[in-house]
């Protein structure tokens, strides 16, 4: 054999052993800096093959950008704040690892009936999903009276996984319990298409809900205050959650612009939900 044979040979292993080096740094700086790969080295195996990791939630985000859920009429001795833990992005991104977590909920929450002693409750979990299997689990969280302050309570729920790898997701929660202390007062004239409604509430938080009879009014559907807005023949309402001492002005269209309604005695009421 001659001697450039044997040069060339030399050459090419020398790049078929840059080139696994080169694919297993690239897999693990991936892993710790971007995608959040793990390395799996199996037995007979001369290349690192990746794990992909995915920890989600339907409500909960990642990031500093903590989204913010209301909810309306809240009962502590049977509203639940509920949301999904996944371990995977969609039907065709599943982890195939166990994921340990850790939930956190601050404001006093209580967790699957568990009180938590104090104003924050920790737990350990799991999600088990193996050969990359989808799967979820659902938290239940419930909150005592003792978190309510003038009928609203804030809990910040953060869910953090500690393994394979350290990832948080949070999301923040306003709650609101009924409320009926509120005064109304109506703005009107004959000849206007609209009137206006004005709630005015005292020092107490919550969800208020204004129910009235008269068929011509309809209030303005776009106001993204309000949360429900039922038009029947049992009774017309809607509602929306209301902090303390605040004041809310909304708009009614007419459907006889020609009546003055600021004349008419108890046409709007405060009620208090149905259980």
């Amino acid at each position: 054999m001659s001697k450039n044979q044997n040069k060339k040979k030399l050459h090419i292993r020398l790049r078929h052993v840059l080139l696994l080096l080169s694919a297993a740094l690239i897999l693990s700086t991936a892993g710790l800096t971007y995608s959040r790969y793990s390395l799996d080295w199996s037995p007979g195996r001369t290349a690192a093959q990746a794990k992909a990791f995915y920890f989600t939630s339907d409500l909960l985000k990642e990031g500093d950008d903590r989204p913010l859920y209301r909810i309306g009429d809240f009962r502590s001795d049977s509203s639940t704040i509920t949301f999904e833990l996944r371990n995977y992005a969609d039907e065709l991104r599943a982890s195939g690892a166990d994921i340990q977590y850790e939930v956190t909920a601050t404001g006093g929450a209580l967790m699957n009936g568990t009180e938590s002693g104090g104003e924050l409750w920790k737990g350990t979990l799991s999600l088990s999903g193996r050969s990359a299997e989808a799967v979820k689990k659902t938290v239940t969280l419930t909150v005592p009276d003792a978190s309510f302050t003038s009928g609203k309570a804030v809990i910040v729920v953060t869910v953090s996984s500690t393994s394979p790898y350290t990832q948080s997701l949070s999301g923040v929660f306003e709650l609101y319990k009924s409320m009926t202390d509120v005064a109304l007062s109506v703005q009107d004239a004959a000849g206007s298409n609209t009137l206006t409604l004005t709630a005015t509430t005292q020092d107490k938080n919550g969800t208020v809900t204004i129910q009235w009879t008269e068929s011509g009014l309809l209030p303005d559907r776009m106001d993204s205050r309000l949360e429900a807005v039922t038009i029947n023949d049992a009774g017309n309402s809607c509602k929306f959650n209301a902090n303390a001492n605040g004041q809310y002005a909304f708009t009614f269209f007419k459907t006889n612009p020609g009546t003055d309604y600021s004349a008419i005695e108890n046409l709007f009421t405060v009620v208090s939900s149905s259980p």
